[in-house]
This record gives structure tokens, C-alpha cells and sequence, in this order.
């Protein structure tokens, strides 16, 4: 049996400035891969503990990243 990672947790504590750059209102909106406005409602959702939003979020950061790197 495995065990849950914390990511929820850890984007909205150790890695909130990493996340915060790459999920970044005006890049996201340059970009146009993605709704701006849903990524920034989902985050503030997030960091205020509203909803948990960590496999939405998780996605998004986890393809910002890669394009970072292409």
C-alpha cells in the first residue's frame, strides 16, 4: 500500500513561490494556454483552504514547468 504526498500542503507553504511564478496572472494570460481568470480563482481557492484544488493546480504547474524547459 502506498501513501498520499502532501502537495496541497506543500504549494501552499514551501513551494508557494515556485508555483506562484509559474500559475503568474500575466504570463498564464500571455501564454493562452490556459483561463487565466479560472487559474487565479482556483489558486485563491486553494491558498484560502475553500477548496482543495491540488490535482487541478498539480497539472497546470506540472505543465508550466515543462514548458520552462522546452
Amino acid at each position: 500500500m502506498g501513501f498520499a504526498v502532501p502537495v496541497g500542503e506543500w504549494i501552499r507553504g514551501p513551494m508557494k513561490e515556485w508555483a506562484e511564478e509559474l500559475i503568474d496572472n500575466k504570463r498564464i494570460e500571455q501564454e493562452r494556454y490556459f483561463n487565466a481568470q479560472a487559474v487565479v480563482e482556483m489558486w485563491q481557492q486553494h491558498l484560502s483552504g475553500k477548496f482543495n484544488r491540488t490535482h487541478e493546480l498539480w497539472n497546470i504547474l506540472m505543465f508550466q514547468a515543462w514548458l520552462d524547459n522546452q
